[in-house]
């Protein structure tokens, strides 16, 4: 006698028993199948996130952790909520020092450093019972693999692009997004409005303190140009590329068309209100700007960026969802991440996100008619460039503060690129020689 277990919908499962019964006439094989419910689960699920404020991904938690009691209604979920510009190096901190949540969402450029850190629970079995694998995009599910085995799921993925007020274009006089880099400042300062001294309307608003999202801002400038800040598990932070790329990244910095010392939340925030013209951004800030201030997203349109090959914009699996391996509550952990592992969740995650699907077959040709501006947003889902450094992933953390560091003496303390990108270097060496020992 042997048994299998199918799953289906929520918390109920499907017992099939084989039993072959020998008769003097021969073998019988006969089927019984009838469901049962699994038990519920007990007990406080602690989900750490950055995404509880936010309009749409906030809605979809609320949604599944509904969903979730109304199956469990002895169960909690008790969230904390981290800025996105902290989250990162947060999470890592607290994980390191072992103080895990249940369940929290990784962004998917911090995945590769949990893996190697050791502090992620293998969530294969889970992934058996929703029968979710065949049906996901192969390259998103392999970022949350190693040596075969899965640490996360990921549900939403994104890249940059640049997204711009078209209302502020037409003003102007401009026709259609800059395609060079000359012609973007050109654009940035046309759009910088000022009156009486002061700015009343940004041209181009980008990362300038020191956080991860410099880092990538920076990256992209590097990409710009046809290099990275690492390449085969090597720094080349001083690569002619990349310096090009950031001199370039100076000028628009030294041009004065942007916020300057203002993070990234406060900048989308002023994007929102109009007060900015270009960002470059993700799909979802299209949503955002429609929810917070309604009729914004009808001005709103998305291009590649002004590089030669724009459409290698940097990117990654934005949202992954993972069970600590010191986990106070895994099992519950591991019933509520099997909620979001369905087709339908994910349909739900882009209908009220906009975010890349990691699933097959979401995106309607409906919805790509309806918003043009997605297509540039799906068509660099295949051509992105991850954003840890190639080779040197689990290092990220360390790594990208090695160069922010150093991107921030180029704007804001005026050191030459060369020298700032050589001393990057320099440091970048020495931190992967030791990591490495």
């Amino acid at each position: 006698m042997g048994n299998k277990m199918i799953r289906v919908g929520r918390s109920r499962f499907v017992l099939v028993f084989m039993v072959l019964a020998i008769t003097a006439l021969g073998g019988v094989l006969a089927f019984t199948e009838w469901q049962v419910e699994a038990a519920p689960v007990k007990g406080t699920i602690r989900f750490a996130m950055w995404q509880a404020e936010e309009p749409g991904a906030g809605d979809f938690w609320r949604e599944k952790i509904a969903a979730f009691k109304a199956d469990n209604p002895e169960a909690q979920v008790e969230i904390t909520n981290i800025s996105p510009a902290q989250y990162a190096e947060k999470m890592l901190v607290e994980l390191g020092a072992g103080n895990h949540p249940d369940l929290f969402l990784i962004e998917g450029f911090s995945l590769p450093q949990y893996i190697a850190m050791g502090v992620l629970r293998p969530i294969d079995e889970v992934y058996s019972r929703s029968g979710i694998k065949e049906k996901m995009i192969e390259p998103l599910l392999r970022w949350c693999q190693k040596d075969g085995v899965t640490y996360a799921y990921p549900i939403g993925a994104r890249t940059w692009q640049l997204v711009y007020n078209t209302e502020h274009f037409a003003r102007v006089g401009i026709k259609e997004p800059p395609k060079t880099v000359e012609d973007f400042l050109a654009a940035a300062k046309k759009l910088t409005i000022r009156e009486g001294g002061q700015i009343k309307q940004f041209g181009f608003a980008f990362p300038n303190t020191n956080d991860r999202f410099l880092y990538e801002h920076a990256l992209n400038w590097a990409n710009g140009y046809g290099a990275n800040f690492a390449k085969d598990g090597k720094p080349t932070a001083n690569d002619p590329r990349v310096i090009e790329g950031l001199k370039q990244l100076k000028r628009v910095y030294d041009a004065d068309v942007g916020p300057k010392g203002v993070e990234v939340t406060r900048y989308r925030q002023y994007f929102f209100e109009g007060r900015v013209s270009m960002m470059w951004d993700l799909s979802t800030m299209l949503l955002y700007a429609e929810r917070t201030h309604p009729g914004m997203g009808k001005k709103l349109a998305a291009a590649h960026l002004p590089f030669p090959g724009g459409d290698k914009a940097t990117g990654a699996v934005n949202t992954n969802l993972s069970i600590p391996t010191k986990a106070k509550n895994p099992e519950a952990a591991m019933r509520f991440l099997e909620t979001v592992m369905t087709p339908e969740s994910s349909r739900r995650w882009f209908e009220l996100t906009n975010a890349l699907p990691t699933i097959q077959g979401i995106t309607t040709a409906e919805f790509r008619a309806a918003n043009p501006w997605y297509r540039v947003y799906e068509e660099s889902l295949a051509t992105m460039i991850h954003v840890p450094p190639p080779g040197l992933e689990e290092y990220y953390g360390e790594f990208s503060k090695i160069v922010q560091d150093h991107v921030m003496e180029i704007l804001v303390k005026n050191r030459a690129a060369e020298d700032a990108m050589n001393a990057a270097q320099k440091a970048l060496e020495q931190m992967v020689a030791r990591k490495r020992r």
